[in-house]
């Protein structure tokens, strides 16, 4: 009991250490990669996986707040809610910060 009770009584204050407003946040990115792209030209139907994520033109259309907007048998451009565009093809890595 002793020594329960000197533990306690100690003077040493436990601090919570907070993140000082001087140290800078660093914006998370993203990497998207480009796996595959099957475009009907025909129809204009498409399926492209990006970051093993399948997107189509029926349904599910974005990936991280990135839209696609256009799908050309080499390519795919993205646009965000800032209208930014990003063009990502086949298998090169493309990084974006995130906001």
């Amino acid at each position: 009991m002793l020594g329960l009770s000197l533990f306690f009584n100690h003077p040493y204050t436990f601090e919570k250490k907070h993140p000082s407003v001087s140290e800078p946040v660093k914006a998370s990115k993203i990497i998207f990669v480009l796996q595959g792209i099957f475009l009907r030209s025909d129809t204009q139907e498409w399926i492209v996986w990006i970051n093993d994520h399948r997107l189509d033109h029926f349904s599910q259309r974005s990936l991280h707040g990135w839209y696609v907007i256009t799908v050309r048998p080499s390519h795919v451009v993205l646009e965000n809610n800032q209208k930014q565009r990003i063009t990502l093809q086949i298998n090169q890595p493309v990084s974006v910060c995130e906001e």
